[in-house]
Order: structure tokens, then C-alpha cells, then sequence
């Protein structure tokens, strides 16, 4: 399998432990090349969509997974970021038939981002058990 990580280095603090959780799951859990898993990193989480879109036509690419962390603050940013990307990610999959697990953490608070950093884990297995199924759907 061939996959294709989109991740906002925005609030770094977060999402970099997360990229290299899900790489580690990727590669040590199951067994997936590193040099077939590109990752391209993006200011935020709203500059993800395109790049979601460029992984999703390269035809070697089986499924996508999205690392990103919008921490709502006091304005109502948070509220049309967490949108955009949400609806982006969804028309990505449903246009390109490519999985793209979303490990987007919409949280409240930095201590609620933090505690699901391990969700990453997660988010990479998703993304990898959805190009199996559609593998054998096809």
C-alpha cells in the first residue's frame, strides 16, 4: 500500500507526535515501506485540502491520512477552520474513491489536544484497514 499524510504543523506541538506516531504504526505495526508513505507538511490544517487533492491523483496512492490540531479560542476562527477542512476532506474521498482517515483534532482546550495525541495511532490504521476493503471491493 501506498500512503499519502497531509499534516499542519500549526500547534507542532501536537501534531508532530501524532505524524510520528502514525509513521511508526505505518511502518512497525504494519509493515508498510516508509519510502511508500509521502508525507507533506502544511502551514495549518486549511492548507491541507489541496494537498489532500494532489496525494489523491497520484494514481499509486491508496489511501490518505490528515493530521492536523484547531484548538478553539476566542473568536470564531476555530468554528469555519474545523468546516472547511471537514467538508474538504469529505468531498477528497468521495471524488477520488481514497480513503482519508481524519486524524483533524477539533478540541477546546491544549490538555483535550494533548490526551488524543495517541489517536494517531488509530487515524493510521483507519486510513490503511479502508484501502484494504476497497481493495477487495474492486
Amino acid at each position: 500500500y501506498h500512503i499519502g499524510v497531509a499534516v499542519g504543523l500549526f500547534n507542532g506541538h501536537i501534531t508532530t507526535p501524532m505524524k510520528e506516531l502514525a509513521l511508526k504504526t505505518l511502518t512497525k505495526e504494519y509493515n508498510v515501506p516508509r519510502e511508500h508513505i509521502i508525507v507533506i507538511e502544511v502551514a495549518g490544517a486549511a492548507d491541507m485540502p489541496c494537498v489532500l487533492e494532489a496525494l489523491a491523483r497520484k494514481e499509486e496512492i491508496d489511501c490518505m491520512l490528515s493530521i492536523a490540531a484547531i484548538i478553539r479560542g476566542a473568536t470564531a476562527h476555530f468554528d469555519y477552520v474545523a468546516d472547511i477542512v471537514s467538508t474538504a476532506v469529505t468531498n477528497v474521498q468521495i471524488k477520488h474513491a481514497k480513503p482519508v482517515a481524519f486524524g483533524v483534532l477539533t478540541v477546546d482546550t491544549q490538555e483535550q489536544a494533548e490526551a488524543r495525541i495517541e489517536h494517531a495511532a488509530g487515524y493510521a490504521a483507519a486510513a490503511l484497514h479502508a484501502a484494504k476493503k476497497l481493495r477487495e471491493l474492486a
